[in-house]
């Protein structure tokens, strides 16, 4: 059963990718051409933050070109 589970986690992972990079060929416009920024996820994990360096980070998605969070 284990092993059913892993081969339709692959299958399900493979058909997922093989979906995504059909969809970028056939856009075929690059983000940054459209004007679309990436998104992304930002965690403060255990409370080990200040309000500095939440900033700094901050900071630092939007010059690597994040278009939020």
């Amino acid at each position: 059963m284990i092993w059913y589970n892993i081969r339709m986690n692959i299958r399900l992972t493979l058909s997922l990718l093989a979906v995504s990079l059909v969809t970028a060929a056939v856009s075929g416009a690059h983000p940054a051409e459209s004007g679309k920024r990436p998104e992304t996820w930002f965690h403060v994990i255990g409370g080990n933050a200040s309000k500095a360096g939440i900033t700094a980070d901050l900071e630092a998605l939007k010059a690597a070109g994040i278009g939020g969070i």
